[in-house]
């Protein structure tokens, strides 16, 4: 997990670390964790065979965010930059909150 430090101030890591222990409190129903670093936590068979509560993607990375920048033609807030190099996207609660990224 990143340190406070590489968050731009303290009350984004705060939040950061706060969504992590949500998340982490549902690894009691199953997770999984895939080679590229992607995680699927709160195993819900009910739903479907495979379906998670939790989706939180693997890093961007900086070539990833340089695309993305490129793409827009600016530079991304430090905090959203920092939460990239953590995940490139994350679904909660089933997706009722998603974000996700994809370049074109």
């Amino acid at each position: 997990m990143r340190t406070q430090e590489e968050w731009s101030n303290e009350e984004d890591a705060r939040a950061y670390r706060e969504i992590r222990a949500l998340v982490d409190g549902w690894k009691s129903l199953g997770y999984k964790t895939y080679p590229d670093g992607t995680e699927w936590v709160g195993h819900t068979p009910h739903r479907a065979p495979e379906a998670y509560l939790h989706q939180l993607y693997a890093p961007l990375g900086a070539t990833g965010i340089e695309q993305m920048e490129t793409e827009l033609s600016d530079r991304l807030p430090d905090n959203f930059r920092c939460f990239l190099m953590l995940h490139n996207g994350i679904g909660l609660f089933a997706n009722l909150f998603e974000y996700i990224w994809a370049p074109t």
